[in-house]
């Protein structure tokens, strides 16, 4: 049976590819699901221009058309990203039930017409990796009804619309009539202007939503006024014949309720606040199996959010005082997963899924605050907030990576946003003076955290229980069962271009994986509160082809180690043995950490540090280092770099003896804020990257360890690593879709830097580097579609220099933003291991002299 989810999730963009060719999926970059303030259910009136009816007021010049629509490149007060807006909007998708499936393809209607641009993922993907913007066509239909709300229906030539007259109606549309403008080489707007068939519903209704159940066997619309909610269910071979002309035309099922106030559309079900009550309309089983199958008393006041978890439906109410998270499978509430958190102060929350745990923010006012939720733990945590440029009417935001808040919002001047920033705290952005601030507090049958929205992190635990019966495990237990179920692995084994691929896949179920590809290799850190375990991502058998199972068995403690920091922590850095690591709480305090302790009870092991140096610097980023019999701790806020010496006779009295010995760091300003350091890559300096520039700063324990200037040798790059093979030292950039080499060249006497600039090549969407400082003759490239280019720095005798060329190009299932890269071409051999961008951890290794 055909897949109703490929035409019903990726319509917009269909109807672009039988014109353009585009493709466009939701991606990290902001576009999950949330919720709406419970103003209306499916969408707001605009504020400029009036709806035309069907004859005589519709704008049908492609020009005039052309002209309305704006994509804009949005950078103010540090937050940066796009925004979206059609002039003379009567209506526009900021409604709950479109965004919760649809966020990434705004909607505008105006003229008479209905707008899509369905690319903000793409347009905001420029931004997000270089701060350029990228502007695509609006798909413009023009509609044969006045219509009051709008959604895709299922095949890729038709939409949905509640017309003026509470008629719902598909409309089916002739892809192959249509108009560019302003030319079909640059065009800012397709517009489709002519119908193949508009069908009807006599529902009088106010609202509409559309999707397809688990299976993606069966579209589903759904029409709703105050008190009635129509069904609509069609198997989607069914549906296609009816759009063709062909078939029968689905009857709608009628629910009645009491004052419905909002109706979202999952997987596992249709979900209808009404009254105090959550109703859940079973969808799984069919058209013909479509009934109420569970309902949960929410309170008079709740507000409605959802996001799809694959084989489950995460769905929160929230009352302005309790935010109350559900899972329902097959249309009915799993009692093994439920939490009701303390969250008081704010005016509406949104659901959101990463790749492990739940994600949450919670508005009030401009401001967003962003939280994560533990199901295992039942530990709640702010991570931070971003003010915002106007008061959102619906939004859906997630945390990339450690501290960056990636938000989609409708403003309430009706506009669509989609922004980022790295997340402020109470230490590093002021609040607004004159408001309450919102509180946290998590409780449940395994335990309970709490937290106040002004604070970083804000959350302690007080125990966990597996049984959910408020039985307070011990501490042994707790570390067992986090252990057994951190995370999970799994094998992936193909064969593409005459390659066979062998690799491994780490997936967390709760905190994140933490990677850094020079001097780490072959280990990854795991953490989550104030634990973290260290993996070595490796089995023998699985590589040897003897299984294609792999096995990491958490209680091997030559693979798997857990160590209990001193508290709770938000950034953590060590070496790959764990011995020395660095870390900043919750509180915003700098720890630097020295030897292990061992300890054991209960069938577990486990490691506590020995000494403890605490400084009181909130900062943004740590790293560490062991270079010439010296241990340096770096931290890095704002625009400041400090670095804690710690020489070999200090350490080894921390290491050995846990004294607790502090030391004054070296201190360099750079001239903007920093984004990230490395002192591995080139040799006696150490990297630094901000958001303006790229500069060297001198070890201080190196031969010119006595020289602290900063000194600059480019412009902003977006990735940073090093090419040393033979002669050639240089450290490779990547900026605007170029790849280049930098060849610095430090004269010590005179105390200045110049540099040179190599070949380039032109490579887009890439989104990690990886070039060695330690005498590799490959460098290797990783694509946002998942590819992994190999490129080799070579002589070209005819143009008398070096290039750039293309050796090989791999395909791995996830682009890695993090990785490490082995390539011995004599051997058909390749090793690549590394942090994907959806939060997972790969290990391959990859054979074969390809076809």
């Amino acid at each position: 049976m055909r897949k109703a989810l490929i035409a019903l999730l990726i319509v917009g963009v269909v109807l672009v590819a039988g014109c353009m060719g585009g493709t466009s999926e939701k991606s990290t970059g902001g576009g999950q699901t949330g919720t709406s303030q419970q103003t209306t259910a499916g969408g707001n009136q605009g504020t400029t221009g009036e709806s035309p009816s069907e004859s005589g007021g519709t704008v049908s010049s492609p020009e005039e058309i052309g002209q309305r629509g704006h994509v804009e490149l949005f950078n103010e007060n540090g937050l940066k990203g796009i925004t979206v807006h059609v002039d003379g909007s009567s209506w526009m998708s900021n409604g709950n039930a479109y965004n919760t499936l649809f966020d990434y393809a705004p909607m505008f209607y105006s003229g008479g017409n209905l707008y899509i641009y369905q690319y903000s993922d793409e347009s905001f993907s420029q931004v997000y990796t270089d701060g350029t913007l990228e502007v695509y066509p609006f798909i413009v239909l023009k509609m044969p009804v006045k219509g009051v709300e709008f959604t895709f229906a299922g095949p890729q030539d038709s939409i949905l619309t509640v017309g003026a007259d509470g008629k719902l109606y598909l409309v089916v549309y002739d892809l192959d009539e249509r108009k560019s403008w302003p030319s079909e080489d640059d065009r800012k707007v397709v517009y489709f202007y002519k119908t193949k068939r508009v069908e009807s519903w006599d529902l009088n209704v106010k609202h509409v939503a559309a999707g397809s159940e688990k299976d993606d066997e069966y579209v589903y619309y759904v029409a709703w006024n105050g008190n009635e909610v129509y069904v609509i269910g069609w198997d989607y071979e069914n549906l296609l014949d009816f759009t063709k002309g062909e078939g029968q035309k689905a009857e709608a099922k009628r629910f009645s309720f009491d004052n419905v106030r909002d109706v979202l559309v999952g997987k596992q079900g249709i979900y209808v606040l009404s009254g105090g009550k959550l109703y859940v309309i079973n969808t799984v089983d069919g058209p013909e199996g479509v009934k109420v199958s569970a309902e949960v008393d929410v309170g008079e006041n709740a507000q409605l959010s959802l996001d799809e978890g694959g084989d489950y439906d995460l769905v929160s109410v929230y009352d302005g005082k309790t935010l109350k998270l559900m899972v329902f499978e097959d249309g009915k509430l799993d009692d093994d997963y439920q939490a009701e958190i303390k969250l008081e102060g704010y005016e509406s929350v949104y659901v959101y899924l990463p790749s492990s745990g739940v994600e949450f923010v919670a508005l009030k006012g401009n401001r967003a605050y962003f939280y994560t939720f533990d199901f295992t733990y039942h530990e709640t945590t702010l991570v931070g907030y971003l003010d915002l440029p106007v008061k959102p009417v619906w939004a859906s935001g997630h945390i990339d990576g450690w501290d960056v808040g990636v938000i989609a919002f409708w403003g309430d001047d009706g506009k669509y946003y989609r922004l980022f920033e790295v997340l402020k705290t109470e230490q590093t952005g002021e609040s607004q003076s004159g408001e309450s601030e919102g509180t946290a507090e998590e409780s449940g049958g395994s335990g309970t955290s709490s937290g106040t929205s002004g604070e970083s992190g804000g959350s302690t635990s007080t125990g966990t229980s597996e049984s959910g019966q408020g039985t307070e495990a011990s501490f042994e237990d707790q570390l067992k069962n986090f252990l057994e179920n951190a995370y999970t692995v799994e094998g992936l084994v193909y064969a593409k271009e005459g390659y066979s691929y062998r690799g491994i896949k780490i997936t967390p179920r709760t905190g994140r994986l933490y990677y850094f590809p020079y001097g780490y290799e072959n280990t990854l850190f795991l953490l989550d509160g104030d634990k973290v375990i260290r993996i070595v991502p490796w089995d023998q058998d699985f590589f040897d082809g003897k299984t294609d199972n792999p096995n990491i068995d958490p209680h091997d403690t030559g693979s798997v180690r857990i160590t209990v920091l001193p508290t709770k922590t938000k950034l953590y850095y060590a070496i790959p043995n764990g011995d020395y690591a660095a870390m900043v709480d919750e509180n915003g305090k700098l720890h630097v950490l020295m030897g292990l302790e061992w300890h054991s009870g209960n069938d577990v092991e486990w490691n506590t540090f020995k000494s403890d140096v605490v400084y009181d610097f909130d900062a943004s980023g740590v790293l560490v280092q062991y270079f010439w019999s010296n241990y340096l701790f770096y931290a890095w806020k704002d625009n400041e770099l400090r670095i804690y010496v710690y020489d070999s006779d200090t350490a080894y009295k921390m290491w050995d003896e846990g004294a607790s010995i502090t030391v004054e760091p070296r201190v360099y300003s750079l001239p903007d804020r920093i984004r990230e350091v490395n002192p591995y890559i080139a040799e006696d300096f150490i990297v630094v990257l901000t958001d303006e520039g790229t500069y060297l700063v001198p070890n201080p324990v190196g031969h010119y360890g006595e020289d602290t200037n900063v000194y600059r040798i480019d412009d902003r790059v977006d990735l940073i690593g090093a090419y040393h093979y033979w002669y050639l030292n240089e450290l490779l950039a990547y900026s605007n879709g170029q790849l280049y080499g930098l060849a610095p060249d430090y004269s010590d006497t005179e105390k200045t830097m110049t540099v040179e600039k190599g070949s380039y090549v032109s490579i887009s969407n890439v989104v990690g580097l990886y070039g060695d400082y330690g005498g590799e003759e490959f460098i290797a490239l990783s694509l946002s579609d998942g590819k992994l280019p190999v490129y080799q720095h070579t002589w070209n005798d005819q143009k008398r220099a070096y290039e750039f060329a293309l050796r090989k190009t791999f395909y791995l299932p996830a682009p890695l933003v993090k990785f490490t890269f082995d390539y011995r071409p004599e051997w058909d051999w390749i090793k690549v291991l590394g942090l994907g961008a959806d939060g997972s951890f790969y290990n391959f290794e990859i054979q074969g002299g390809g076809s």
